[in-house]
């Protein structure tokens, strides 16, 4: 099981658990495993990490910068994101020299494949105010979302775990009727995705991980900002 330890920094009034500025240490563990070895990283609402290639945007090669290890080598680690209108993936080799890197969007996830284990502590903070597109385009749908560190989701499945009813739950929308919305993890150990169809009655749903991100498929289009703490 894949650990991340995770540091919340409360910015704001003393005992104010719903501070709109929370900053966030994360100590998340990239494997490489299986023949793919993809780990679907959530990455804060505000990352701005060093800007090496000087272009004043927060883009996939600042984030091979910040991930360092084995994200410094050139060919080593690649940066990868779904792109929902064309419903293929956009991918960046680190430290490569041809073509440009993607711009990242504050609440969309990445993954991020490389050639050996690493620890990759992601610092940021939160944007509350932030509701994020949701889109029901092309023959997927799918769109990659960066879960809040902090996410405080409602259990109505009453389980005591965060898991991915409980994001359907809290999404609401299309993602409030049977069949209508699917949520998705990557699993790195497999090579293969896990997935859960929202207001499902067969199967349990999977546990939400602090750090990793999922994907959503709606039916619909929607906007949706998430409960945290």
């Amino acid at each position: 099981m894949r650990k991340a330890l995770l540091t919340i920094l409360i910015v704001g009034a003393a005992g104010a658990l719903l501070a709109s500025n929370m900053g966030f240490k994360l100590s998340y563990n990239l494997v490489n495993a299986g023949t793919v070895g993809n780990n679907w990283v959530s990455l804060p609402y505000y990352y701005t990490p060093a800007d090496l290639n000087s272009n004043s945007l927060v883009d996939a090669e600042d984030l091979c910068d910040d991930i360092g290890g084995p994200c410094a080598a050139a060919s080593s680690c690649t940066i990868g994101r779904w792109n929902t209108a064309t419903d293929a993936p956009v991918t960046w080799t680190c430290q490569g020299t041809r073509g440009t890197p993607f711009t990242l969007t504050a609440g969309e996830s990445v993954f991020v494949k490389v050639n050996a284990g690493t620890t990759f502590v992601v610092v940021g903070s939160h944007n509350p105010s932030l509701g994020y597109a949701l889109a029901n385009a092309g023959t997927v749908g799918n769109n990659w979302f960066s879960v809040p560190y902090h996410a405080n989701l409602p259990d109505n499945n009453a389980n005591s775990l965060m898991d991915a009813e409980d994001l359907c739950d809290d999404i609401g929308g299309p993602c409030a009727a049977a069949s209508s919305c699917t949520i998705g993890r990557w699993n790195t150990a497999t090579d293969a995705p896990v997935t859960w169809t929202c207001q499902g009655t067969r199967g349990t749903p999977f546990t939400l991980t602090t750090g990793e991100g999922v994907f959503i498929k709606v039916n619909a289009n929607t906007t949706y900002t998430p409960s945290h703490y």
